[in-house]
């Protein structure tokens, strides 16, 4: 149902006339065409809603992305130039170990609190898109297939991807995880 109005929506959009100003103070009608069904107009605030609410969840996860990538920079940088120090140490001698002992491992702190920010507003836009969708159905409770829309929603645009992040995330500190993941990849994405 939903989803037949949508392509009926696109389809009468395109056959419209241009609109024309009439006045100098035009009415409201002279801007918009008016829906002749009651349900067509609850179906389509419905629709409206509902982008309106993946729109925020989309910005939720966007920000969480760009933290965790941020954050695995950070810690891959810091490794690197660790690894790099650590081997020019060796090669200029090895009587000082004084000097060796100055350039100790720095721990990562701010890539770790850029993963945990990513993890967070995953973690948040996760809850706040569940709760908006449990409102949304109770403004809307004579929508025909709102029901399965939302479920459909819920499961595609946030627990799939939710699911995916935390298992990279997963992957990225737990050996097991790897372990799992690497059995169910094929050979030339493994990184051994």
């Amino acid at each position: 149902m939903i989803f037949q109005l949508q392509r009926q929506l696109v389809r009468n959009s395109s056959r419209r006339p241009p609109l024309r100003r009439s006045s100098s103070n035009p009415s409201p009608s002279t801007f918009h065409t008016p829906i002749a069904n009651p349900d067509h107009s609850q179906t389509i605030s419905f629709l409206n809603t509902c982008l309106s609410l993946d729109n925020v969840l989309l910005s939720w996860q966007r920000n969480a992305l760009i933290s965790t990538i941020a954050g695995v920079g950070v810690i891959s940088y810091r490794s690197q130039s660790h690894f790099s120090r650590m081997m020019s140490n060796r090669s200029d001698s090895e009587g000082k170990s004084s000097e060796g002992s100055r350039h100790q491992a720095m721990k990562p702190v701010t890539g770790i609190c850029l993963l945990g920010l990513g993890g967070m507003f995953m973690t948040c836009g996760f809850l706040h898109y569940a709760y908006s969708l449990t409102r949304v159905v109770g403004l809307f409770p004579g929508v025909k297939g709102a029901a399965g829309d939302l479920l459909g929603r819920f499961a595609m645009n946030c627990v799939v991807p939710t699911g995916i992040y935390a298992t990279a995330i997963g992957a990225l500190f737990d050996g097991d995880v790897r372990r799992i993941c690497s059995d169910l990849t094929p050979t030339i994405v493994h990184d051994e």
